[in-house]
């Protein structure tokens, strides 16, 4: 995640306009994230597969005209703000430390395409016994590569995409540096941190 950029014009408030942006959910999100713009949903899409990220919520900080979301990487909470290029920084006013994101890097090849093709699996059917074969597999190493997980799973289900999708839903972290492949490394993801009733991150 990079640096700065832009200001964008700030949102109508016309609701029609909003119900065709709906909440961005993800295995990490604790609640739906809002958002106006596709980049801006590749964002979210990038942070949730991200396996450096345990968590994501909306941002209490509104920043005009940007995506704002917060995130916890190692204990540490993060301000993200999608901004577009070629404009001045955006004002931030909010107490974790803010990162900022221009819309070039987001869209950046071959990334942008692997981390769609991933998320394009999230509404996989995965069987249970799938999953916990997947998972047992992952208990006993630390790192498995994609087709090696993937012949884990039973016929007719596609073994790529239930791997995909156990990244989606958050159980499993992926590396998508060098897109996706055969030898794509896979982790067992960190369970989501338990947060307190009327605690924040």
């Amino acid at each position: 995640m990079l640096q700065i950029a832009s200001k964008a014009p700030p949102p109508t408030g016309n609701r029609s306009a909003d119900a065709r942006y709906p909440g961005f959910r993800g295995g990490v999100c604790r609640s739906p994230i809002r958002y106006r713009h596709r980049w801006h949903r590749d964002l979210l899409i990038q942070a949730a597969l991200d396996p450096e990220i345990d968590v994501m919520e909306p941002a209490e900080t509104d920043v005009p005209g940007c995506v704002a979301f917060v995130v916890r990487r190692a204990f540490r909470r993060i301000l993200v703000v999608g901004v577009h290029d070629n404009s001045l920084r955006p004002e931030i006013v909010a107490q974790e430390p803010a990162v900022l994101v221009v819309r070039t890097t987001v869209l950046m090849e071959p990334f942008l395409s692997a981390a769609r093709a991933v998320w394009a699996t999230r509404h996989c059917l995965i069987a249970a016994s799938d999953r916990v074969r997947i998972l047992a597999h992952l208990d006993r190493v630390p790192e498995a590569e994609l087709h090696d997980l993937a012949a884990l799973v039973r016929a007719p289900a596609d073994g790529v995409d239930t791997v995909l999708g156990m990244a989606c839903s958050g159980e499993l972290s992926i590396s998508l540096s060098d897109g996706i492949c055969p030898q794509t490394k896979v982790r067992r993801r960190r369970p989501l941190p338990a947060v307190e009733v009327g605690s924040s991150l």
